[in-house]
């Protein structure tokens, strides 16, 4: 069985990094690139994270900075949760590459729309940039396999008494 094709959307904090290890550790999935949006902290930060993770792992990844705040609403971070720099442990080294040039919601865009093959999107933080992607190009959702999503709760939101953090930040 050939790799599944995804793109993993997120905002980095500990929780994501453990799922971006989970994910560059299995045979299954072909990570096609890595989409940053605001999230547990702002997007220089989350940006930063996800490059300090895949320098960690030594993996050849591409990460694409996206969304910087909600379409609508006050924008909340978790660095109650997860520190000042949403990576507060492990003290992963600072990394010295560079996002890609091109927009994350450019990248989604483009990467759906010339894959001969359905995608699927991880999405770990706040779904700010498939909602434009998708706003932007409706076309492309034909394009998705599926979209996995980190967030929920089966009994009480970790940030308000209905919704999980990611959720509520949807927008």
């Amino acid at each position: 069985m050939s790799p599944r094709n995804v793109v993993i959307d997120c905002d980095p904090g500990i929780d994501d990094a453990f799922a971006l290890a989970l994910a560059f550790a299995s045979p299954e999935l072909k990570i096609l690139g890595i989409t940053t949006t605001f999230g547990n902290v702002g997007l220089e930060l989350t940006t930063q994270n996800a490059l300090r993770i895949v320098d960690w792992f030594d993996v050849d990844i591409p990460v694409y900075a996206g969304i910087s705040q909600p379409l609508l609403g006050k924008k909340v971070d978790a660095t109650a949760y997860h520190g000042e720099s949403g990576l507060h442990a492990p003290r992963i080294p600072k990394s010295q590459r560079k996002a890609e040039s091109k927009h994350a919601v450019d990248f989604l865009i483009s990467t759906l729309l010339a894959s001969e093959q359905p995608i699927t999107i991880v999405a770990i933080g706040p779904l700010t940039n498939i909602a434009v992607a998708v706003r932007m190009r409706p076309d492309i959702v034909e394009r998705i396999d599926e979209i996995v999503m980190m967030g929920g709760s089966t009994d009480y939101g970790n940030d308000s008494p209905a919704a999980e953090f990611n959720m509520l930040r949807l927008m």
